[in-house]
């Protein structure tokens, strides 16, 4: 817990991958001066398919759909909030 509130930092996902694994499928965001690396929503949603987690499977649906709608999201650099 941070006092922002949790903090989720996970060592690997879906079928054990880990950052190296997924550092290709992830982009960067940028809030101001700060800079962090995103998974991209299709890779993503492959993790959570392979996990097959409560949480996971009542995401899937959701993160799907924002893909069908939104095919762009998270494929290029993002700002998510000016400097």
């Amino acid at each position: 817990m941070t006092k922002h509130g949790p903090l989720d930092i996970l060592g690997t996902i879906g079928n054990r991958y880990c950052y190296d694994d997924l550092i290709e499928n992830s982009n960067e965001l940028r809030a101001g001066k700060l800079s962090v690396k995103a998974l991209s929503l299709e890779k993503l949603i492959e993790a959570k398919e392979q996990t097959m987690r409560e949480k996971d499977k009542l995401a899937i649906p959701v993160l799907k759909q924002t893909l069908k709608i939104c095919p762009e999201c998270l494929l290029n650099q993002t700002n998510i909030a000016d400097p």
